[in-house]
């Protein structure tokens, strides 16, 4: 980056500020820069820009996917603990069962 020196404003007699005494930068003849390096400056800063749009992007859509994957993710979780419910709701069902079997044979027999 160039340094630029900033003078502040002056005016003269008549109270006119022109040209370097209104503040504006001033520019020595070692930093000047041309309308080529000017030009491959801001071309730089579009491939830059246009790199980063690139990824914003791709980032968007793989979030998209991982956030797709995501709810695909806990949909089957959700069924599995919904089966996994049930499987065990029926097999307390099925020792409840039993054991009032036992029982009512038990009573039934002595």
């Amino acid at each position: 980056m160039h340094d630029v020196a900033v003078t502040p404003p002056r005016a003269d007699a008549a109270g006119y500020e022109g040209g370097a005494e209104r503040g504006e930068p001033q520019v020595s003849s070692d930093d000047e820069v041309t309308l080529g390096e000017l030009r491959r400056r801001l071309s730089d800063l579009q491939a830059a820009m246009h790199d980063l749009v690139n990824r914003m992007d791709r980032d968007y859509v793989r979030a998209s996917e991982l956030e797709r994957i995501r709810m695909e993710f806990d949909r089957r979780v959700g069924a599995v603990e919904s089966t996994w419910m049930w499987v065990g709701r029926t097999f307390g069902a099925v020792i409840i069962a039993a054991l009032l079997g036992i029982i009512a044979t038990k009573g039934q027999l002595g």
